[in-house]
């Protein structure tokens, strides 16, 4: 089960027995750490670090730099955009003053959790609900859906992206991650329709991104034409309404 909103604005600061689930949106991998960012029930962002340790060669002796390297020791098999994770054991660390990692990652907490040698990590199952319109669509869920492509895909940061519609003319943008993505899905073009067996969506200002893993997309082999001009399903709450209170959060 996912942890709600709730649940994370009750975590102290400074706690390493913090307890959290989430569906993994991003992957930000440095030479000396590596930060995934999660979605919880509500759609909410939050963030989870794991450093990386420094392997010496097994005579345990370090010449120059040939013979270390960095890796992780926790989270390096479930890096996967879309997995649902399960972290227990964590450290609840609170942003400094030089890094605003708020704004950053946007994420309502003030903190961020730290993986520790006593963390674990269980990569957990979900289902996915069948829906046949994009309105349908809520955060922090999975769905399976149809979908019908309005141009080629184009390559955005490692993904194959491209603005797809439902039969009620509203918008998305999908977002496609894995491997061999040309081979699969280059050859694809206007009107072609999909069906995703398993996606989550993310909500961008008031733009509806729609996220699957490659192996999860197939090609329904027939072309789809949609009427009129595509509208955005807007399904983002006020800005007023997305204001969290910092008195909410324990210090």
């Amino acid at each position: 089960m996912l942890s709600s909103l709730e649940d994370l604005l009750s975590v102290p600061c400074g706690t390493l027995l913090a307890n959290c689930c989430g569906i993994v949106t991003k992957i930000m991998d440095t030479p000396k750490k590596v930060s995934v960012v999660f979605m919880c029930a509500s759609g909410e962002q939050f963030v989870a670090t794991e450093f990386k340790a420094i392997v010496f060669s097994p005579l345990g002796v370090q010449i120059g730099t040939a013979q270390k390297k960095q890796s992780l020791a926790v989270l390096q098999d479930f890096l996967c955009v879309g997995n649902v994770l399960k972290l227990v054991c964590v450290k609840a660390q609170r942003f400094n003053s030089k890094f605003d990692g708020k704004v950053f990652f946007g994420t309502p907490l003030d903190y961020e959790f730290i993986i520790t040698k006593n963390s674990k990590v269980f990569k957990e199952t979900c289902g996915a609900t069948r829906v046949d319109k994009f309105v349908r669509l809520e955060a922090g869920r999975f769905f399976a859906l149809k979908c019908v492509l309005t141009a080629p895909f184009t390559l955005v940061d490692s993904m194959f992206a491209a603005v797809v519609g439902d039969l009620d003319a509203k918008r998305a943008d999908l977002f496609v991650s894995g491997d061999c993505l040309s081979e699969k899905f280059g050859s694809l073009g206007k009107n072609d329709q999909l069906e995703l067996k398993r996606c989550f969506i993310r909500f961008e200002d008031v733009a509806l991104q729609i996220h699957v893993l490659s192996s999860d997309v197939v090609a329904c082999n027939c072309k789809v034409v949609l009427d009129g001009c595509l509208t955005t399903p807007v399904k983002r709450k006020s800005d007023e309404m997305n204001l969290v209170s910092l008195k909410t959060q324990k210090k």
